[in-house]
């Protein structure tokens, strides 16, 4: 379910189109907690299946907008990348919620560490 108010979101409004259709395809691919698999290639291959022309590139510069300027906190475990809605809980009400199979963002000083993202900006991490 998508609050509508994410139409005239001020932090919405300073992503690319493309980034704002990216979060939307995060957002549906989420899992119960909120939580998904932050892979280059994978949410290419997830959200923009049949889009040829959408490079790796330009779906690693959305999430590294995303992950700047919205409540989308972008982490890794053991060398795999996931990303994790800040907010899950107050937009969405899972009536039964199955348990995540994605791991927890690892703790740093008893809070959650979200300053991975310049990892996505690296270009050795791109998938081509």
């Amino acid at each position: 379910m998508l609050d509508p108010n994410i139409w005239v979101s001020e932090d919405m409004a300073m992503l690319s189109i493309f980034a704002r259709l990216m979060f939307i395809g995060m957002i549906s691919n989420a899992d119960d907690e909120g939580k998904g698999r932050a892979n280059i290639a994978y949410l290419k291959s997830t959200i923009f299946p049949y889009d040829e022309d959408i490079s790796t590139r330009k779906v690693n510069e959305a999430l590294k907008a995303i992950s700047e300027h919205c409540s989308v906190e972008i982490y890794e475990v053991d060398g795999k990348q996931y990303y994790r809605f800040k907010n899950w809980k107050s937009w969405q009400k899972v009536e039964k919620p199955s348990p995540s199979q994605i791991p927890n963002p690892p703790q740093s000083f008893g809070e959650h560490s979200g300053n991975n993202r310049g990892k996505f900006g690296d270009e050795s991490r791109l998938i081509r």
